[in-house]
């Protein structure tokens, strides 16, 4: 899926317009309208990508009403450990990718300090 026209981008624009008058408390987010990866397809919808903590993911997860995947740990490409989490649905008709750079330390316990 290729996005030709600006015009095609218009209701994903106006859904953004929508979260933005709704949810103004919402955490910062780099927004994106285009294509989306979706699990099974892309469309053009609206991505959403969060640097920050797993409650401002949570936080952006509960006001789009967008169920979350299993979580997975992987390593960031800045060489440290970060938890990457994906949610996906739609909101006010467009579809949604929803996804969390999250520091590990933030959701796995703290290595035990050895004796």
């Amino acid at each position: 899926m290729i996005v030709k026209m600006v015009g095609e981008l218009a209701p994903h624009i106006q859904a953004l317009s929508v979260i933005c008058a709704c949810f103004p408390h919402l955490p910062a987010a780099y927004l994106e309208t285009g294509v989306v990866f979706l699990p099974e397809e892309m469309v053009s919808g609206l991505t959403i990508n969060l640097h920050g903590c797993r409650a401002d993911f949570e936080a952006w997860r509960d006001a789009l009403d967008l169920d979350a995947t299993s979580p997975t740990v992987e390593q960031c490409f800045n060489g440290g450990r970060c938890f990457l989490a994906d949610a996906y649905g739609a909101f006010e008709g467009t579809p949604v990718h929803l996804r969390g750079f999250i520091e590990a330390d933030d959701v796995l316990p703290a290595p035990s300090a050895a004796p």
